[in-house]
């Protein structure tokens, strides 16, 4: 007989006593978990039961195993999670709740102090009575919320996500959450910043126009395609609608090589250049311009009867200079752009 049963045996024989084990039997081709029984008897014998609990046992170490995953996940996770037992006052309403299970991360995104044990009451005075609700219909219903919610008294804003946990009438809830204060906050600035850009395109008196650079096989800069221009680009001799998608020598065919090699040049070095010329192509006279990318401008006389084909005197324009021209570069998502800016006509 294997030994631990053999000393309970002897112990159950000679001392008169109880004897209760968990033996692992691994022979004859087993590999059993018995949880045995010994008692002594009246004739100075003993008496054994047992019974397998192999199953059992694979269960419990499962679950063991289980929770040492669910622990080491609930510490180690990026967002917030706590178990909360959500109340009422009485009257069916849901009015506040009780933490019951906390990770380290939900300090860390709520600021709040460890809250096991306490009420959202007790914890923050007068909370957003919407978390009770959320909480509390998450419980009765079973379903999952996906909701954004903020907390006054936290000064923060929180993407959650609650489930119920146990069946029908439970009223255990978990929650997973993050705080995302800074991100609508940075989302903000951005609608506000796009805001005021649209703003000052839509209005600004100067021309304005968001164009990409196209290239050949070879990687050089052969033209370049209007994304997008305002209203007031109209000034150029050539309307909004006519610009947009369109590429330079589509909108202009007698386009100078220069005006390609000096984008090229500037987008492709990142230098800025500041320049005067004249183009062809126009019979409105084009004035200097501004760019965050890479950007020039040209002009022709306003009293050209046809294209410009070579730089003007100061006395031949009367007063009617070629414009100077800066030009400058810098990256809009993967697509090297560049900006036309075109200050209105005197």
């Amino acid at each position: 007989m294997d030994a631990p049963v053999g000393r309970a045996l002897r112990c159950a024989v000679e001392e008169g006593s109880e004897q209760h084990l968990v033996h692992h039997y691994a022979g004859e081709g087993h590999d059993l978990h018995l949880e045995v029984d010994i008692y002594p008897t009246d004739e100075g014998g003993a008496a054994m039961f047992w019974r397998d609990v192999t199953e059992r046992l694979r269960a419990e170490g499962a679950l063991r195993a289980s929770e040492e995953r669910y622990r080491a996940l609930c510490s180690e996770m990026d967002e917030a999670y706590a178990v909360v037992e959500v109340m009422d006052d009485g009257a069916g309403q849901w009015n506040d709740f009780l933490f019951l299970e906390v990770n380290p991360a939900f300090m860390r995104h709520t600021g709040m102090p460890y809250p096991v044990g306490r009420t959202a009451t007790q914890l923050l005075g007068t909370p957003n009575p919407r978390w009770a609700q959320l909480y509390g219909h998450a419980a009765r219903t079973g379903a999952s919320i996906r909701q954004e919610e903020s907390e006054l008294t936290l000064v923060r804003v929180f993407d959650l996500n609650f489930f119920r946990l146990g069946g029908e009438g439970s009223r255990r809830v978990a929650v997973l959450f993050a705080d995302i204060t800074e991100r609508k906050r940075a989302d903000a600035a951005l609608r506000e910043s796009e805001r005021r850009y649209r703003l000052l395109f839509e209005n600004m008196s100067e021309g304005f126009a968001l164009a990409e650079v196209m290239r050949d096989d070879d990687g050089r800069i052969v033209d370049w395609r209007y994304l997008e221009v305002n209203a007031a680009w109209a000034q150029t001799g050539v309307s909004p609608e006519r610009t947009v998608s369109r590429t330079a020598r589509q909108v202009d065919p007698a386009i100078e090589a220069y005006w390609i090699e000096t984008y090229g040049r500037v987008v492709d070095s990142g230098r800025p250049v500041q320049f005067e010329a004249w183009a062809s192509g126009s019979t409105r006279r084009r004035s200097s311009i501004r760019t965050n990318v890479s950007a020039c401008c040209c002009a022709t006389s306003p009293d050209s009867a046809g294209p410009a084909r070579r730089p003007r005197t100061r006395r031949e324009t009367d007063g009617y200079r070629a414009p100077s021209c800066i030009a400058a570069r810098a990256e809009l998502g993967d697509n090297r752009c560049f900006l036309l800016n075109w200050p209105p006509l005197p």
